[in-house]
């Protein structure tokens, strides 16, 4: 899931414009989790354990734009994790993640 929100418009010293559109990216780490257990502690545990590999991947990760890294990407940060879902045979753990897209124009 993303969600896209343009920022106003801005110029630098030189007169070149620039628009940074906010990217919201919402990964979902998937942990199995028995019906039979009582408790959701292990089951987010499990999940913790894959978040922090997940946090490792993205953070600071800077996406190419159409091979170039000049006008593009801001780097991946993280933004934050929604209440996970439990259902049969498994909870889901949202995780935020944000970034930026550097636009450039005349």
């Amino acid at each position: 899931c993303v969600a896209i929100m343009p920022d106003e418009a801005e110029i630098t010293d030189d007169g070149a414009q620039f628009r940074v559109e906010t990217q919201y990216w919402q990964v979902s780490v998937m942990a199995g989790h028995s019906p039979d257990e009582t408790d959701t502690d292990t089951t987010a545990i499990r999940a913790g354990e894959l978040i922090a590999k997940l946090n490792g991947a993205l953070v600071g990760w800077r996406p190419e734009y159409e091979g170039s890294k000049l006008q593009g990407f801001k780097p991946v940060k993280y933004a934050g994790r929604a209440v996970p879902v439990y259902a049969p045979g498994f909870g889901e753990f949202p995780v935020l993640f944000e970034t930026g897209l550097v636009l450039t124009g005349n």
